[in-house]
């Protein structure tokens, strides 16, 4: 009996996980608000933790993002045109761009931060 209240507590929390993960993903743009944002560019700023030049892709820590209504998130962003990234190293601090492409934000511009 203990093992079945443990397996369903488990299921439970983890469809209680999946919901809130789902949430938070509208946050950050996949929402219908955001739909009213495509075209425009949004500006950014914070610190590169990775960078896939195979795949175009940066992952980074950014603050928040008034512009769109994002909080401050760890995330992924594909790169427009992926050499924009060849020089760039997890650590850094980083302006950048976005700006809605498709099904999400694309970075247009990115470089070091003057700060």
């Amino acid at each position: 009996m203990k093992s079945v209240f443990l397996a369903t507590s488990l299921a439970l929390s983890m469809t209680a996980f999946a919901a809130l993960a789902a949430d938070q993903h509208g946050v950050h743009g996949d929402g219908p608000k955001a739909e009213a944002n495509t075209g425009a560019a949004h500006a950014g700023h914070g610190k590169i933790n990775s960078v896939n030049l195979e795949s175009g892709t940066v992952n980074l820590t950014h603050d928040p993002i008034e512009s769109l209504k994002w909080p401050k998130m760890t995330m992924d962003f594909r790169a427009r045109d992926p050499a924009i990234l060849k020089d760039l190293k997890p650590g850094t601090q980083v302006d950048f761009e976005l700006m809605k492409m498709g099904d999400g934000y694309h970075i247009m511009k990115i470089s070091p931060s003057a700060n």
